[in-house]
């Protein structure tokens, strides 16, 4: 329930109890006019008469004329029923023969409950005036109309009288402090709950438009089945940007692929990628390098440049799983990614271990070993980050590791890659079922196949 829902409840409330008080006058002077009238004379039966349609009037104009104003209508009531029970015991008690103890105890106690009733719904200087009345009251009965039960009894409903006022002011202020701060938190959370909202949308705006350069500067679909028509590439970014992200060149007769994963994720990952993206094309356009080996190791000079403007020592990089592939000869070099190669109707898998180091800042620095293959027909590669077997799930939530998603591909064999793609999105989904995805996820599946580079696609990635 919202502030302004409390606020309005309360109001409402406010104005029930207002309408009950003047029911429950109502109901209690026409059972006394209706009980007390031929006994006690033409005088209390004008009282309870001018009593009770005063009451009705506030009650019609509560209900006909402003619900708003309902605390002048009870007002109204109010002082009518103390004014006129106050009238009533200094001039009717002194030649009226009924009896006055158990008449000043009855309207004692109504006084009080109006008491209560007023204080909180109209405010403290109603509570104030009204127990001043009753006051005076008490101390006109008490020392013009002298009895002894009275006078035995004057100072206990005196205090009485002072507890019950203090009491009701006491609750009044506490409330209407209550109310004030209320307000004004209420008005506090919602200025800056627009405040939020408005640089939230002004931040989301600013990242979406970000995606949109990163995915333009990402090789399209058309560009990567022109290049490698057997493959796929299962792209999941954590956030809406990623420091994940896939990459492929031409250079001469050599189709260059990676899968590469930055240090962190969402914007500051994002931020890395560009460098990283924009260094690895350096090395290759600029420096017409091909070698998976020779392209890690400038890229990894270009980004340490780069870093090296910085007052601070920059420990952020890149994870990085690079390939060549030229006719049925692929080369591979890594940082930390490996690759998988599943040779055709085998059934193991053979592992092509990457460098132990990042493309960054690290204590000991070696060159990138590049890995030579032959390739057959049908035979399969992944490359891919360490999203996807760093992810929490299952049963016992723990890591899907990388012995689980060797058998998962080898169970896959069979189908296409395209099938392929959808059946291990289908199992990270499945693995991860409620739990939050803990990174960015980039999976490169490739099946050699005669004609995998093709001019067609030369001439699609040179545009």
């Amino acid at each position: 329930m919202t502030n302004s829902q409390i606020l309005n409840n309360f109001e409402l409330g406010k104005q029930r109890i207002n309408v009950l008080a003047l029911v429950f006058l109502l109901v209690g002077e026409i059972t006394d006019q209706i009980t007390n009238a031929f006994k006690y004379g033409i005088e209390q039966i004008v009282m309870n008469v001018f009593l009770t349609a005063v009451i009705i009037v506030s009650l019609i104009g509560y209900f006909f004329i402003s619900k708003k104003n309902y605390k002048f209508w009870l007002a109204l009531a109010s002082y009518s029923v103390v004014f006129i029970l106050l009238l009533g015991h200094v001039v009717f008690d002194g030649h009226l023969e009924f009896d006055r103890e158990a008449t000043f105890q009855r309207d004692s106690f109504l006084i009080i409950v109006i008491i209560g009733i007023c204080g909180l719904v109209s405010g403290k200087l109603n509570s104030l005036i009204i127990s001043g009345v009753l006051l005076l009251m008490l101390i006109n009965y008490s020392f013009f109309n002298v009895q002894p039960f009275i006078q035995l009894n004057f100072v206990f409903y005196l205090l009485l009288i002072i507890g019950y006022t203090v009491l009701i002011y006491f609750i009044i202020g506490m409330t209407e402090k209550f109310m004030k701060n209320l307000n004004l938190l209420n008005g506090t959370v919602l200025k800056q709950k627009n405040d939020i909202q408005e640089k939230n949308k002004s931040i989301l705006d600013s990242i979406h438009y970000a995606k949109r350069i990163q995915s333009a500067i990402l090789p399209s679909n058309k560009i990567v089945k022109s290049f490698l028509p057997d493959s796929f590439i299962y792209y999941e970014p954590k956030d809406i940007v990623a420091g994940d992200f896939y990459w492929m060149e031409h250079k001469e007769d050599t189709i260059l692929f990676a899968a590469a994963d930055c240090t962190g994720h969402g914007v500051p990952g994002a931020l890395v990628s560009l460098l990283c993206y924009n260094s690895l094309n350096r090395a290759v356009n600029e420096y017409c390098l091909t070698d998976p080996g020779a392209i890690l190791n400038k890229t990894k000079t270009l980004v340490l440049a780069e870093f090296a403007k910085s007052d601070e020592v920059v420990y952020d990089g890149m994870d990085i799983a690079l390939c060549a592939l030229n006719g049925n000869i692929l080369k591979y070099a890594g940082a930390y990614n490996p690759l998988w190669l599943f040779k055709k109707n085998a059934e193991t898998i053979t592992e092509y271990a990457p460098n132990r180091e990042p493309i960054g800042n690290y204590v000991y620095c070696k060159d990138y070993v590049t890995h030579e293959m032959l390739l057959e027909e049908g035979d399969t590669i992944y490359i891919f980050t360490d999203g996807f077997i760093d992810q929490f799930g299952g049963i016992f939530n723990k890591k899907y590791k990388s012995v689980q998603l060797r058998k998962f591909l080898l169970s896959i064999q069979d189908h296409t890659m395209d099938e392929q793609r959808h059946l291990i999105k289908k199992e990270f989904n499945h693995w991860k079922g409620e739990e939050e995805q803990i990174d960015d996820i980039c999976f490169i599946g490739m099946r050699y196949s005669n004609g995998s580079l093709t001019n067609k696609g030369a001439s699609n990635l040179k545009e």
